[in-house]
């Protein structure tokens, strides 16, 4: 949104003063309201506890990736979730980066650690569904060797010894 004079209209003609002073008492309006809206947020954001967050981002990958039921929610609905719950751990963490380095420093941890359990998940509940869909004929079996007497010969007492 431009910014526009407040000495004339649209088409370039000169403004009512009247009209010129509701509009500059409207910008300055907004002006304050986007400094109260900025401290709500802030407020709203320094109410929420990042730990909760995370705790609530695990009960969702328990949820979606449970081995012996389907989740609960549709797939979009868990990834909605997943996104809004880890923008609320960043607008945290940006707020914390500000204020509070060691605070800061302990969310990104928890973040990091929060990442390799669930990538951990994942690849355990992908090995888990792909085993299931794998038949038993599907999977190769390794070939006899034949049984040959100049192998078992080779194999003697003296032999193995060496090979502790």
């Amino acid at each position: 949104m431009g910014k526009r004079s407040t000495q004339n209209t649209k088409s370039g003609r000169a403004m009512n003063p009247a009209d010129q002073a509701r509009k500059e008492a409207r910008r300055r309006e907004l002006k304050k309201n986007k400094k109260q809206r900025l401290v709500v947020r802030e407020a709203v954001i320094k109410a929420k506890d990042p730990k909760k967050v995370i705790e609530e981002l695990e009960r969702l990958d328990q949820m979606e990736y449970n081995i012996n039921e389907a989740p609960p929610l549709p797939d979009h609905v868990l990834l909605e979730r997943r996104r809004r719950l880890l923008g609320n751990f960043n607008r945290c963490l940006s707020l914390y980066e500000k204020d509070d380095k060691t605070t800061y420093n302990d969310l990104k941890k928890m973040l990091a650690q929060y990442h390799r359990k669930h990538d951990d998940l994942r690849k355990y509940y992908d090995s888990v569904k792909r085993a299931q869909s794998v038949t038993v004929d599907d999977i190769p079996l390794p070939i006899a060797m034949p049984d040959d007497g100049k192998i078992r010969a080779s194999m003697t007492a003296g032999h193995l010894s060496s090979l502790r």
